[in-house]
């Protein structure tokens, strides 16, 4: 399946979308959303979200 828009390697808009949905969902219920960064890969068909916290200054 191609997930890029190969002029500039970006993922498809409708990919966006859909994964958004996926995050909002794996998130609900979370209290606390503080400087984390989420990172969505994409391995072999499914996606893969990473939460880990945002390194300090």
């Amino acid at each position: 399946m191609d997930y890029f828009n190969g002029a500039r390697s970006q993922v498809l808009p409708a990919l966006q979308r859909e994964l958004f949905i996926l995050i909002l969902r794996e998130l609900a219920g979370v209290q606390y959303l503080v400087n984390e960064v989420l990172e969505v890969t994409i391995e072999e068909d499914t996606a893969v979200l990473t939460r880990y916290l945002l390194p300090e200054t």
